[in-house]
């Protein structure tokens, strides 16, 4: 079985659901009135949902260590909520557009998003509303490839979700092909394109790396890229900050060593990406409910 049909949300939003919430945003005062929907609806999932709590237990448990069955229970339909929240919003994005976002970042950081002459690695987290991240990095006037598994469930694509001008994003199938599309991403990478990938979502090759007081599988692919190609690495997050105001954080760019004709040894690529964990472990204590890590 293929990791996206394994996903959580490969068998999740009742097509009467999905219609009746995009009907909702269609009308005026419609969003407000969707994000305060979701808490009750996220509350039926919590109670009901065994997998869907189940899925979610190794982040919360390790978030909140010490919480009872109980607090563990809140938790759960407090990270549902939240990312019902974040689906609303990214809907509402692809309806209206992406509204302005205040940026964290650096001025490096913010530099490579603008030079066109060389290509640099995106790093997307399931962290907050990433699907208008992938908007928001449509908008930087640059050629963009996103490497990401398809979505099984064809009422709810969630990488297309917040986008409007969808032809402004190449996408490409991380199942697809012997290489998952690597090779046609180094060849982007070589033309000075702008290439997203998913940190956190464990595809494909991956290396174990200590993660809030455990270890926990993380792809292998942008480690790969970053060392085959010499591109810096730029992660970024886009947090929800309450109503329909969000924040993009933007981490320090890495830029793990080359390899040339082999595979980046477990060492090498944890020291490359520590800066990215310990970063996504900050904003996980930040924002505990933002951070959608559901186990297949």
């Amino acid at each position: 079985m293929s990791t996206a049909s394994g996903n959580l949300s490969a068998r999740r939003g009742p097509g009467a659901g999905i219609a009746f919430f995009r009907l909702l945003l269609a009308l005026p005062g419609g969003c407000a009135a969707a994000l305060q929907l979701v808490a009750p609806v996220a509350g039926c999932y919590a109670l009901f949902d065994r997998r869907a709590r189940r899925a979610a237990g190794w982040y919360l448990r390790h978030r909140f260590p010490g919480a009872g069955r109980f607090r563990l229970g809140m938790h759960a339909w407090r990270l549902m909520t939240a990312q019902g929240r974040a689906l609303v919003l990214a809907a509402w994005i692809g309806r209206r557009g992406l509204p302005p976002i205040p940026r964290v970042t650096t001025p490096v950081g913010e530099a490579l998003l603008h030079d066109s002459s060389r290509g640099v690695i995106l790093l997307i987290s399931h962290f907050g509303c990433w699907q208008a991240a992938l908007a928001g990095v449509g908008s930087c006037g640059r050629p963009v490839t996103v490497l990401a598994q398809a979505d099984l469930n064809a009422r709810l694509d969630k990488r297309t979700l917040a986008l409007r001008e969808r032809e402004a994003i190449r996408f490409l199938d991380a199942e697809s092909g012997v290489d998952g599309g690597l090779f046609e991403c180094l060849e982007a990478l070589a033309r000075g394109e702008l290439v997203c990938l998913m940190g956190d979502r464990p595809a494909g090759p991956v290396v174990e790396l200590p993660f809030l007081g455990g270890r926990r599988a993380f792809p292998l692919s942008p480690w790969w890229l970053a060392a085959r190609s010499g591109a810096p690495v730029l992660p970024l997050w886009l947090a929800l900050e309450g109503g329909t105001r969000m924040k993009f954080y933007f981490g320090e760019p890495i830029h793990p060593p080359q390899t040339v004709g082999r595979r980046p040894d477990p060492e090498s690529v944890r020291r490359a990406a520590e800066p990215y964990l310990r970063r996504l472990t900050e904003l996980a204590h930040d924002y505990p409910y933002e951070f959608f890590w559901f186990d297949s």
